[in-house]
């Protein structure tokens, strides 16, 4: 009679055989699979660019144009295009008085982004906007003056868009 031991000794190593076989073809495919041609990364980006050049649009125009009847407005437009430092700043801003401060004064501002924004991405989520913009600011009892600024937007992705994370005033001049 033959011993009943050999059948199960050969298919533990058939099954042991298949198992690694399949474990190898997993982490072949795997692995192939992350590769990324640099060409996909650029229509990835590319694709992403108009986006985020509207939504620095966004950001810098509601910057730009105010008064103290809008603050209001602008102030959920800012609050919902921004994250992070940026959004910190804005409520720290608003909280202080701003709005009071604008009515006092009369003040109120116009802009345009004269150049821009350039955008340039950092990584897949988070990109700059370098916009050159000009502003013209009234206020009652020193007239109307124009601003000129060089702005720096960086904007990171999140999972409702992209938002604008810092703003940096890269040079400023008044006429």
């Amino acid at each position: 009679m033959d011993d009943p031991q050999p059948r199960p000794r050969r298919l533990l190593a058939i099954l042991l055989i298949l198992s690694l076989g399949s474990a190898v073809a997993f982490a072949a495919l795997w692995l192939g699979s992350k590769d990324t041609e640099p060409e996909e990364v650029t229509a990835s980006l590319s694709a992403q660019s108009s986006t985020v050049e509207a939504t620095a649009t966004k950001v810098i125009d509601a910057l730009l144009d105010y008064d103290s009847a809008s603050l209001e407005e602008q102030r959920e437009e800012l609050l919902a295009l921004s994250t992070g430092t940026f959004r910190d700043q804005y409520e720290e801003l608003i909280a202080n008085d701003l709005e009071v401060i604008l009515e006092r004064t009369s003040a109120s501002s116009e802009g345009d982004i004269a150049d821009g924004p350039d955008v340039s991405f950092e990584s897949a989520s988070r990109a700059v906007a370098i916009a050159r913009v000009v502003q013209e600011v009234t206020a009652r009892g020193s007239g109307t003056k124009n601003v000129f600024y060089v702005m720096r937007l960086t904007l990171i992705s999140d999972p409702s868009g992209w938002k604008a994370d810092t703003l940096q005033i890269l040079s400023q001049q008044s006429t």
